[in-house]
């Protein structure tokens, strides 16, 4: 019902949920309304570039452990080194191009990995003097 109304407002779809992100879904306690599940199933569907959405699409609420931000961070830094957010944020786009071997744009650019827009990544690249490879 929530995929149905979801695909409507987007005019895309149809989404399916692989057992995974079913079992996801059901393993996490929902603290809210249904809101909360109806954003969860948004985003997800939105992420989900072949219509078929699976656990790693699914974020919720409070939760950074499947944030595409999360794993482009180099496991040297953590949010609890204290270190500012800037230099954080600098080093998850360093990574970011790293692994993309420099390409921004595209399904295995750098604002993908990261869940940005490619003008706001190369926003933030300007914003802390990156350039592009």
């Amino acid at each position: 019902m929530l995929l149905a109304r979801i695909a409507a407002r987007y005019r895309g779809g149809p989404w399916s949920l692989s057992a995974a992100a079913v079992r996801s879904l059901v393993a996490y306690t929902w603290p809210g309304n249904v809101r909360e599940l109806e954003h969860a199933l948004e985003r997800a569907a939105i992420l989900a570039p072949d219509g078929r959405i699976d656990a790693h699409h699914l974020a919720f609420p409070g939760s950074m452990a499947t944030s595409s931000l999360t794993t482009a961070l180099p496991s040297a830094v953590s949010l609890s080194t204290g270190a500012p957010l800037a230099a954080v944020e600098r080093q998850a786009i360093l990574a970011a191009l790293a692994a993309s071997g420099g390409k921004v744009y595209g399904a295995k650019g750098a604002a993908s990995r990261l869940g940005l827009k490619p003008s706001t990544l190369q926003y933030r690249m300007r914003k802390h003097g990156i350039d592009k490879p």
